[in-house]
């Protein structure tokens, strides 16, 4: 009787002892963010001492972001964040080594903390944008704990803010998250209608990438060395000097109708402009600006 006594109050400890544990290795992940198997070693290294484990997470995960610091992003995924009211918007580019990672749910989701970083701060670089907070903490240490979590080199590559005061900012990111657009429309109201068009619009300037927002953009240098260019075409050099500059103007129009989005044929519609949809949503509606964004190229 005394030896089963002795048997249950061993097992019970056995038991209790097992159950702290789990709920240290719980509440390490859920502060540190690290996996099961790590949180298991720091606090097995640590002796089930809460605070020195967390140590030796911070330590590990800082000799892994090292590690990776010298290796190439090549993969990755653009994201969009904008504010409730859709006055102020962010879209950037995020980088991991492999197409795996950038499909992962904790990359993803450090993606997103990155955009609306961007948009809830006035950073001008990317060291001020790893500097800056986002929900009371530094967005470098959402990274370095990403980066220690997945072991693989995590960075942002870049990065576009706007606000605008009266109109909207919207997007278009396209399925696989590896191209994406930001567009400001201004003098048009916030409303269902608004936003369904210009993530038209942004699907277009993803397919067509349009250089420049309109003629007034091209610049005159590039204009120049086009002219430079088609006055050189074996079919122009025979003609009269009146007749080449009405050709050569014909084919600059139709540069500025292929490289310049409000001259563009809307990719739905090829009926109408893009200025013309655009115009649809109130007289004075414009494009104020818009940045296309692909995973760049390594």
């Amino acid at each position: 009787m005394l030896l089963m006594m002795e048997r249950n109050k061993l097992n019970n400890k056995i038991i209790n002892k097992n159950n702290m544990s789990l709920e240290l290795v719980k509440k390490l992940r859920e502060v540190s963010g690290a996996g099961i198997v790590d949180c298991q070693r720091a606090l097995k290294e640590a002796g089930d001492d809460f605070d020195k484990a967390i140590e030796i997470l911070r330590k590990n995960g800082q000799q892994i972001v090292n590690k990776t610091a010298d290796r190439i992003a090549k993969e990755g995924v653009i994201v969009f964040y904008s504010t409730e009211n859709n006055r102020a918007g962010a879209i950037v580019e995020v980088g991991c080594e492999t197409d795996f990672v950038a499909r992962n749910e904790d990359f993803l989701k450090y993606a997103n903390i990155v955009a609306k970083a961007t948009c809830e701060n006035n950073v001008n670089t990317i060291e001020e944008l790893m500097d800056s907070l986002i929900d009371g903490k530094k967005l470098i240490e959402y990274q370095n704990e990403i980066i220690a979590k997945i072991k693989e080199k995590i960075e942002v590559k870049r990065f576009a803010r706007r606000t605008v005061d009266n109109g909207v900012i919207g997007s278009y990111i396209h399925f696989d998250k590896r191209s994406g657009c930001l567009l400001v429309i201004s003098n048009v109201e916030d409303n269902s209608k608004t936003m369904s068009i210009i993530k038209d619009l942004g699907m277009h300037i993803v397919a067509l990438k349009p250089q420049y927002l309109s003629k007034d953009d091209v610049p005159d240098d590039i204009i120049k060395k086009e002219k430079e260019i088609l006055l050189n075409q074996p079919d122009l050099k025979n003609k009269p000097a009146e007749i080449a500059e009405k050709i050569v103007q014909g084919r600059i129009n139709k540069f500025y109708s292929e490289n310049c989005l409000i001259e563009q044929l809307f990719v739905k519609d090829d009926s109408k402009t893009v200025k013309q949809v655009v115009e649809a949503l109130g007289k004075n509606a414009r494009i104020e600006s818009f940045v296309l964004y692909e995973l760049a190229a390594q």
